[in-house]
């Protein structure tokens, strides 16, 4: 099911403008980005360059908005695989990531944890050149 929402022609422009004046596309060896559909357009456009040498968005469900507002609430895997198709890696997804209870409450100190597991898990990968895209809240 789509839920969320997407980038407007003003988002678009500004990851466009991202894209041009990052100086260290060469650099980047992940980009990791919350999986809300916005998120992932702003990987997508303002990371193009990493996407066209074969780097794959890694969705980390971790670093998902923290609101329930329904512009804050994902979509499932299959509707992601629709929209994005194998730009994306969805290994990180799991069953009911989505779903704004447990661990993904939006209560401070499910925030905290996200925010605490999030840092853990960046701290324990190999690469040393990692973009992290989400959106406020």
């Amino acid at each position: 099911m789509l839920i969320g929402v997407e980038l407007n022609e003003a988002g678009i422009a500004q990851c466009r403008r991202l894209c041009a004046e990052f100086p260290f596309h060469d650099k980047v060896d992940l980009i990791l980005a919350s999986p809300l559909r916005r998120a992932i357009q702003t990987a997508l456009y303002g990371y193009a360059p990493e996407i066209d040498r074969g780097l794959k968005v890694l969705l980390m469900p971790l670093a998902q908005e923290v609101s329930d507002k329904p512009m804050d609430v994902g979509s499932d895997q299959a509707t992601l695989e629709k929209q994005f198709g194998d730009k994306l890696d969805y290994s990180r997804l799991y069953e009911g990531w989505h779903d704004k209870e447990g661990l993904n409450d939006t209560d401070t100190e499910s925030i905290k944890d996200r925010g605490k597991r999030l840092r853990q898990y960046l701290k324990s990968r190999k690469e040393k050149n990692i973009v992290v895209v989400f959106h406020g809240s």
